[in-house]
């Protein structure tokens, strides 16, 4: 498709219970417009849109690449990344020889 574009959208989440309840109407509002005018091509049950700002962050940080690629895998497997209020947080007991 040329004209395709893509939109993030992340959720916070403030009631876990009442969200979980409503996340089936919303699964389900995405399936029907599956063969509408957009569809859902990703999901995360992260923060994504931080997750980049950190890549970013270490990306201007790095003194070398292994110091770069060291980060950006410590920021790639980290299972909440929403949590994570700063890079130097992150990367604690780093060492970088």
């Amino acid at each position: 498709m040329d004209d395709a574009r893509y939109v993030t959208v992340v959720f916070e989440v403030n009631d876990s219970q009442r969200f979980e309840r409503e996340l089936g109407h919303l699964f389900q509002l995405l399936e029907d417009a599956e063969s509408s005018s957009y569809r859902t091509v990703a999901w995360s049950a992260d923060h994504e849109i931080r997750r980049c700002e950190l890549y970013e962050e270490s990306a201007e940080q790095a003194d070398d690449l292994y110091e770069l690629r060291e980060v950006m895998e410590r920021i790639a497997g980290h299972a909440d990344i929403g949590g994570v209020q700063s890079l130097e947080e992150l990367c604690e007991g780093f060492q970088h020889t």
